[in-house]
């Protein structure tokens, strides 16, 4: 879609612009109609061709060029639509109003050409892109030809840069050092961009400008990866066979080595100036780099594997400072054998520790280095004697090889022949014989040794002790010496498998360094005699002297010419075995976090037993369930209670005590309602004590300061203990709608009654009066028996209305005691559950959701830490597959 704005500017050329009148463009429009609506098409033809052209072509060039990673497959859907909605909608509008206002046949000026020929262009290249859409689903294989437009915007790029290229001020020669280091950065930007744009294009590059672009390489991150594309790329182009063949192996080296000249971590305070230091005297090859990246990122992941808990913050020191150590001897080691090769001075070493002082390491060092036909009587009593080299207080003594016998500087030089039974120099590094209480300190002294050497005598030290020091078993240049001969095969094959077993190919061989001194003591005495070599050639054989000697060369041979190898291999086993280290407290911190979702879970259990307790102790039986509702049973006992109380005021009793029905009914109210409920309430108080008791011990594998006050503040604020209202409330406030209202009622209905009775024998009595004095002698009624009869009849009607009267208020008071029975349930089980909710429980929910909230964060953060030490595992089993393929610069 992007020919008509390519071509446009070449339609401008080939058709000469004309300068157009607002006479000519009236002209132009006179077949349209009035000018007004000509300026209304020209409008419509802009704001169509705007859209067109400046918004959705674009959109649908970008949604090809960088939708593919951001859309997926889906850049070709957003590619396809908007190029259609271009193509069929908006263009043939805008190309349609602008050729009724062009007036059809009148194309006069440049502009009507161009349009013709955008018009022609658009729908070829639409044509062209549907071609090769379909093409692309038919093809079985990868495009190898590229399609005509790249070629030609590549042929453009490529012709613009060598313009600006020949045009460019790094041809002169006059300017300064500021400008040739920038001149030259702009030639490794133009460098990698001619690679990029012209694919196998190869142009010539003068050598003043290749030897700058390799010196600002070297000294610029800048143009670094844009030269090392523009070098080490298969289509590059060519640069390198114009350098000279030192310049080309620095340049490659600058640009591919990932050493740590161009890194700088610190370890413990330790930053890699050393190491870069080193990286500048030589060639630094990519293992070394790549074991001392390893060792970077492991120290820089140990704090979050290892930096939490009291234990894992021991263990955290210990492997910081391993590591620490094996950085410092890795990185430096570099600077220390420059020097030492110089001066032929031995590499490698061996260290050598005695499990006791009964394991013979003393015995064992003296048997090496002694030579029983060289060696002279001073010699051999300085052997014996080498501990009075060592300076007080110092726990090791460092024997390597010298043209004389000298001890100074805390190093013991003799000139033993043993030193040169091997491939590449090597030292001693021998230990007092001790037991340690601790592994540690065993493990530190021998984990950054090359060749550890334990010796053990299994009479003083079982075997099995060996155990407690696994670390070292996993390191595969460990040699177990074990000082005692096995009386048959077999023994020495099951104490080997027991500890080969733990681990990783150490090396497990049963000496006899007593039977060695022996065998050189019996040659020494007269080297002539030919039973003292026989017995000489017996002992020494059998004390298995020389199966150590050939442990150490095979290890030693197994990178030749590479001794750097042994020592990379060494650090490369204190890493992994810090993975490991880090591995294994992941796993006991899943373990502990396992055990706070139960106990998190143990919470909730807890929670809705005691909530169920609290409902069966406090209301008794739910429905459905065997049992009567405490509720029920209480106002019923009530019920049974107050009956009688109501059957007692009969209406005649009433007469008598019609202003005390009030007094007598809340009286006996308040007596009877509920007792056995308000004693129930007071159970709860305990129950929320336990809890919060059991609550407020958090686990240890998560303690957390934060949960800790949170659950403090909730316990000791005011609302959270119970008071003796907190559920007697519903009880007190029902008993007092029973009093007040339907009490009330009912003495306001005796009340009544009586002046109803009141009422009636005054009728009563007045109408016998009325009778007696003559007033209903016209009915027929006269005489004192009429008038008795009358106002007995007043008198009988004012109290059977009475009787009914009082009847009516009991049976509507009953009523109310019915409803308020009904309503005290739901109120005390609403109460209850808003108590255990807000108060009784509410420590052990937050606990639980505190702990679980916790251990799910602490559990994910664990899985992104076991996603990263899986990377780290697998760089580190790259590094030791480079091993065999790689050298490392010593």
């Amino acid at each position: 879609m992007l020919l008509p704005l390519v071509f446009t500017p070449l339609a401008a050329i080939l058709f000469s612009p004309v300068h157009a009148s607002i006479d000519s463009l009236r002209e132009n429009g006179e077949n349209v109609g009035e000018t007004k609506l000509y300026s209304n098409l020209i409008y419509v033809h802009a704001i169509f061709m705007v859209i067109t052209f400046i918004f959705l072509i674009p959109l649908a060039t970008f949604a090809s060029r960088f939708g593919r990673n951001l859309m997926g497959s889906r850049w070709f859907i957003a590619h396809s639509t908007l190029n259609i909605i271009a193509v069929t909608t908006f263009f043939p509008i805008a190309w349609g109003v602008g050729w009724v206002a062009a007036s059809p046949g009148n194309l006069k000026t440049a502009h009507h050409k161009i349009g013709v020929a955008i018009f022609a262009l658009l729908y070829f290249q639409a044509l062209g892109g549907i071609t090769i859409a379909i093409l692309h689903r038919r093809q079985r294989g990868p495009r190898t030809k590229r399609a005509f437009h790249e070629h030609l915007s590549h042929r453009l790029s490529a012709v613009l840069e060598i313009g600006m290229d020949l045009k460019s001020p790094i041809s002169h020669r006059g300017m300064d050092e500021d400008s040739e280091k920038s001149t030259t950065r702009k030639d490794c930007m133009l460098s990698h961009s001619r690679v990029v744009a012209t694919g196998t294009l190869r142009l010539p590059l003068p050598p003043v400008h290749a030897r700058r672009l390799m010196q600002t390489c070297l000294v610029s991150t800048h143009g670094r990866p844009m030269a090392t594309k523009a070098i080490t790329s298969a289509r590059s182009l060519q640069i390198a066979q114009a350098l000279p063949r030192n310049h080309q192996r620095g340049l490659q080296t600058c640009l591919s080595a990932s050493g740590p000249a161009f890194r700088a971590p610190l370890i413990r305070g330790r930053g890699v100036a050393n190491s870069a230091a080193s990286g500048a005297q030589g060639d630094q090859l990519p293992s070394k780099a790549q074991v001392l990246t390893l060792l970077h990122n492991t120290s820089r992941f140990l704090p979050r594997a290892l930096g939490r808990g009291q234990k894992h913050s021991t263990e955290l020191d210990y492997w910081q400072g391993a590591l620490g150590d094996v950085w410092d001897d890795l990185s430096t080691g570099a600077v220390d054998r420059k020097m030492q090769v110089a001066g032929g001075v031995m590499l490698n070493g061996a260290t050598v520790f005695g499990m006791d002082e009964w394991a013979g390491s003393e015995a064992f060092i003296t048997a090496l280095l002694q030579d029983p036909l060289a060696s002279t009587d001073e010699y051999n009593a300085a052997i014996r004697d080498r501990w009075k080299y060592a300076s007080e207080g110092e726990n090791a003594l460092l024997i390597e090889e010298g043209p004389t016998l000298n001890g100074e500087n805390k190093t013991l030089r003799v000139p033993s022949s043993w030193f040169q039974r091997f491939p590449q120099p090597t030292q001693l590094l021998e230990y007092p014989p001790a037991t340690p209480t601790d592994s540690n300190p065993l493990d530190r002294i021998l984990l950054k040794a090359d060749i550890p050497i334990i010796l053990l005598n299994p009479l003083t030290t079982s075997p099995s002790f060996l155990l407690k020091h696994a670390l070292l078993l996993r390191n595969p240049n460990t040699i177990i010496l074990i000082s005692a001969i096995p009386s048959t095969p077999e023994v020495a094959q099951h104490v080997q498998d027991s500890l080969i077993h733990f681990s990783s190919g150490a090396k497990i061989i049963f000496v006899e360094p007593h039977l060695a001194l022996r065998a050189l003591s019996t040659l020494a005495s007269d080297p002539k005699n030919a039973r003292n070599v026989e017995k000489f050639q017996h002992d020494y054989t059998r004390s298995n002297i020389a199966l150590v000697n050939g442990a150490i060369s095979a290890i030693l041979e197994k990178f030749p010419e590479k001794p750097g190898m042994v020592r990379a291999e060494t650090a490369l086993s204190g890493v992994r075995l810090a993975l490991e280290a880090c591995r294994d407290a992941i796993k006991g911190e899943e373990q502990d976090l396992d055990a706070v979702f139960l106990r998190a879970n143990e919470l909730r259990g807890m929670v809705e037993e005691a909530k169920a307790k609290a409902h069966a102790e406090v209301l008794g039986a739910k429905a459905g369930e065997t049992g009567e509702p405490a509720v029920e049973a209480a106002m019923s006992a009530a019920a049974k209670d107050m009956k009688g109380v109501m059957d007692y005021l009969t209406w005649w009793r009433m007469l008598g005590r019609v202003d005390e029905i009030g007094v007598l009914v809340g009286n006996a109210v308040r007596r009877v309602w509920c007792k056995d409920l308000e004693a129930k309430t007071g159970r709860l108080s305990a129950l929320q004590a336990s809890l919060t008791s059991t609550a407020s011990v958090l686990p240890p594998q998560l303690a957390s300061p934060v949960l800790q006050n949170s659950l403090s503040q909730i316990s000791s604020a005011p609302s959270y203990a119970l008071t003796t209202t907190s559920l007697t409330a519903p009880l007190h406030i029902r008993q007092h709608q029973i009093i007040t209202y339907s009490t009330t009622r009912l003495h306001l209905a005796a009340q009544h009654a009586v002046l109803g009775i009141l009422s009636g024998v005054l009728g009563g009595a007045s109408g016998g009066a009325w009778v007696l004095y003559g007033g209903a002698a016209g009915v027929g009624l006269s005489g004192t028996g009429s008038a008795v009869g009358v106002g007995a009849l007043g008198t009988l009607l004012g109290v059977r209305w009475a009787v009914g009267k009082w009847a009516k208020a009991k049976r509507r008071w009953w009523a109310d005691w019915q409803r308020v029975a009904e309503g005290l349930g739901r109120d005390l089980e609403a109460t209850l559950d808003q108590t255990l909710r807000m108060q009784v429980l509410l420590v052990a929910q937050r606990a639980a959701e505190g702990q679980d909230v916790l251990a799910t964060r602490r559990r994910e953060e664990l899985e992104i830490l076991k996603e990263e030490l899986e990377r780290l595992e697998a760089q580190s089993e790259e590094a030791g597959d480079g091993f065999h393929r790689r050298t490392i610069d010593v």
